[in-house]
């Protein structure tokens, strides 16, 4: 009988894997010096490719059978046509609106982040003395190159006069780029002066956070906390305008009228149709046969005048405490024991799965 290898090659991948994964959940971060999971973030990692490279085989496959039949003009081949071309079309606006969504992002993030720069050059100037006045005026530089995409058409964070609000924006913002950049200049000039004088090149016990008086170091800390409060109400700006742009592009335009004009009524539409079958089946079981049926229904119609407001008002005020109760007593519970059913189930369907147990997609007579 011929060996299939490759059933043998993916029996062995799929028992490690499973057994590795077992091992890093059960067993101690540490056993004395080895680190069990010391490439987990890797190794997941690598799976994470794997399902990717899953879904692109996915999206191949369906092409190549609905290409097919579309070449080949086999019966329903329109409807094969209709889906390769939504399918085509949607790829290509969602793609296009998450690459426009990260470029509008990385521009906001390059205003915000300054903040975070302007907390690292007064650390390091307060602990390691390292000189701030350069680093000061290189985010000033920062702050002219994000001015000077003002008349950048294909920046998001132009300025713009489409409508009132957008020109508010507009203002608001390069006001608030205006007041960060005369901000960061007098943090310059303070910093500029004090590395003027020397001190920060003696390697003795004048360090600034002993010696310098507690005058010049309040003035330091103002200047850099207003520089930061400053970033802060200009990225708000920034993220408002470069929402505002996006918002109003092609793109995104395009991505909401597939999402609201095409795929959430076709949805409703389904889901509609759908309504009549669970209706009919709702009709079938409550069709009183028998006794268990009898108590169905009647929980069914407790539950339900339990849950509007006729029942309470109409019928008996204590339908909501009888439906709290049926629920919480009864339903609870027997809903507990399904999903505890199924996940034995689940966890015996996976051990199988572990074990290669399953009959395999690749199996066929000659090597079953």
């Amino acid at each position: 009988m011929k060996k299939n290898y490759r059933k043998i090659l993916i029996s062995i991948f799929t028992f490690v894997s499973g057994l590795y994964f077992f091992l890093e959940y059960v067993l101690p971060e540490k056993i004395g010096t080895f680190q069990f999971g010391l490439y987990h973030s890797h190794i997941s990692r690598g799976f994470i490719v794997v399902g990717t490279m899953a879904i692109g085989l996915g999206v191949i496959n369906i092409v190549r059978v609905h290409g097919v039949a579309l070449i080949r003009t086999r019966k329903g081949w329109i409807n094969s046509f209709v889906l390769l071309l939504g399918l085509l079309v949607m790829f290509t606006v969602e793609g296009s609106a998450f690459l426009s969504s990260e470029a509008r992002v990385t521009e906001w993030k390059s205003l915000s982040d300054l903040r975070a720069y302007s907390e690292r050059v007064r650390s390091d100037y307060i602990k390691e003395r390292i000189p701030a006045h350069a680093r000061i005026e290189l985010l000033v530089q920062h702050v002219d190159k994000i001015q000077a995409s003002k008349n950048d058409s294909s920046s998001f964070l132009r300025e713009s006069q489409d409508t009132e609000e957008a020109a508010k924006i507009s203002a608001d913002y390069y006001a608030a780029l205006e007041v960060l950049r005369t901000r960061a200049l007098s943090l310059s000039e303070l910093y500029y002066e004090r590395e003027g004088e020397g001190l920060q090149a003696e390697d003795d016990e004048s360090s600034f956070s002993l010696q310098e008086s507690l005058k010049e170091y309040t003035a330091l800390q103002a200047a850099h906390t207003a520089l930061e409060q400053q970033v802060r109400v200009a990225a708000e700006f920034a993220d408002d305008l470069s929402r505002f742009h996006y918002d109003n592009s092609g793109i995104a335009k395009s991505k909401s009228l597939l999402s609201n004009s095409f795929l959430f009524p076709l949805g409703a539409a389904m889901f509609s149709l759908l309504a009549f079958y669970i209706a009919t089946a709702a009709y079938r079981s409550f069709r009183i046969r028998s006794a268990e049926a009898f108590i169905m229904m009647l929980a069914a119609v407790i539950v339900t005048l339990g849950q509007i407001p006729h029942g309470p008002l109409y019928v008996s005020e204590d339908l909501p405490l009888l439906r709290l109760w049926l629920l919480k007593n009864l339903s609870t519970p027997a809903f507990r024991a399904i999903y505890f059913g199924a996940a034995l189930a689940g966890l015996a369907m996976a051990v199988r799965m572990w074990l290669s147990l399953e009959q395999s997609p690749l199996a066929t007579e000659d090597n079953e």
